[in-house]
């Protein structure tokens, strides 16, 4: 089964990039010749942007080869509560406390984003670990790794949501767990020997925490484990910062670096800051 895997599009009617990367997403779904494309939370800004732009995502996510499956965030946890008809594509996994969903050799288990204690799923969850397939977590969440800073977060405030442990989450048993909420960049951290933490960054820049060229995740469960996990660079709009050292003497040289910097940026949908 291929799978590709994203979160934290933050779809806004006021910001046209936004909606361009979920465009993206598709073509490079459709592109991969993927069964799957997996949203981990945060398709919207807001619940009320998600009723906005609903009747303009039905046509886009409709009629498409593959299926889209997406769990809510901290920031659209009720926007599927009403009206889930987003487009006959999308599969909306929002049922407490988990909901799975099978395949002939995967097993999907989403758990929407919800005020949960996640310590009080991991027996729940171990229970439905099936050894005969490949089975993947969905979740938006924060994991207690030292090295994500809290400004990979985006403009979030510095507070945990749905906080995890990673020794906890590595010893349920899944292969892969394909999370959200983290925006800054891609994040692979294997949490146990099965078990292999994905963060696949935000698709396009939501602010100016967000730098550098945004990518998206492939997984290809049919592939040697060794072999299963490729990074796509995604052409969507995304924030770049350039240092370019001022010598007195050397106006001429520098120049001639800068425009060679920024010609290099030129093809790539980048906002570049000096």
């Amino acid at each position: 089964m291929r799978i590709i895997h994203t979160s934290d599009i933050h779809l806004t009617s006021r910001d046209h990039r936004r909606l361009e990367a979920l465009q993206e997403l598709l073509r490079k779904t459709g592109e991969e010749k993927a069964d799957l494309l997996v949203i981990s939370g945060d398709m919207f800004d807001s619940n009320e942007e998600a009723d906005i732009l609903r009747p303009r995502l039905r046509k886009m996510l409709s009629s498409l080869s593959f299926t889209i499956a997406v769990i809510p965030g901290n920031h659209d946890m009720d926007s599927y509560r009403a009206d889930m008809n987003f487009g006959d594509s999308i599969k909306v996994l929002n049922r407490l406390p988990f909901e799975m969903l099978d395949f002939e050799k995967t097993r999907i288990i989403a758990v929407p984003y919800a005020n949960q204690s996640f310590n009080e799923l991991v027996g729940p969850l171990r229970e439905n670990i099936d050894s005969k397939k490949v089975n993947i977590l969905m979740i938006h969440c924060s994991l207690d790794i030292p090295h994500l800073s809290q400004d990979g977060y985006g403009e979030e405030r510095k507070q945990a949501y749905l906080p995890v442990g990673s020794r906890i989450l590595g010893s349920i048993g899944f292969d892969y767990v394909l999370a959200g909420h983290f925006h800054s960049r891609t994040v692979e951290n294997r949490l146990s020997e099965e078990t292999l933490f994905l963060y696949p960054g935000s698709p396009v820049s939501v602010s100016r925490k967000e730098k550098g060229r945004r990518t998206a995740v492939l997984l290809d469960t049919e592939k040697p484990s060794s072999d299963r996990i490729r990074f796509i660079p995604l052409d969507t709009f995304y924030y770049e910062d350039i240092s370019i050292e001022l010598s007195p003497g050397k106006e001429k040289e520098i120049l001639g670096k800068l425009q060679e910097t920024l010609e290099k940026y030129s093809s790539q949908r980048a906002d570049i800051c000096l």
